[in-house]
This record gives C-alpha cells, structure tokens and sequence, in this order.
C-alpha cells in the first residue's frame, strides 16, 4: 500500500510537470517590453565616484607630508620621552 503511495505522488508530479512543459507559451510575458528609461542617472553616479575618489586621494596625498614645525615638534617630544624614561629608569636602580 505504501508503494502505490508513492506511485501515485511521482504519476502527480511527472503529469504536473509534463502540464508545466506543455503551456510555455501561455506563461510567456504579455505587453509591451519594459522601457529601462536613460542610462544618464547611472553614469552621473560612476563620475561622481570616481571624483569623489580622486578628492580623496588627493587630500590624503597632499597631507601626509608633515610640515617642517611639525617633524621638529614630534622629535622634541620624543627625546623629552626618553629623557624622562632614562631617568626614572635610573631612579629605580638607586632606590633598593
């Protein structure tokens, strides 16, 4: 009984199918073809990425570069930096 069950469900699916294969040409789209309308507003977005993208790079490229006060700034600090850390190494070597 279970086997003809299944015979039944796969006769069902194969005559479904074999429907579905024989009506393609009343599945097909009616009207008129779809307008995709101007392509402008697409290409207006390409551009505008792309410029964005050349302001940007352009902006980072110009400054990256630091400013002669500013490379003099930062190596002052940094012996300011060391200065203080050689002498609080050296407080730690007197102190025991």
């Amino acid at each position: 009984m279970a086997c003809s069950k299944t015979l039944n469900g796969l006769a069902v699916a194969t005559y479904c199918i074999a429907l579905l294969l024989t009506m393609t040409d009343r599945a097909e789209a009616q009207g008129l073809p779809v307008d995709m309308g101007s392509h402008l507003p697409i290409a207006l977005w390409a551009v505008g990425t792309v410029v964005l993208g050349i302001v940007l790079a352009y902006g980072i490229a110009k400054n990256r570069q630091r400013t002669k006060f500013e490379k003099q700034l930062t190596e002052r600090a940094t012996k300011d930096l060391y200065k203080e850390e050689d002498k609080a190494e050296h407080r730690d070597r007197s102190a025991p």
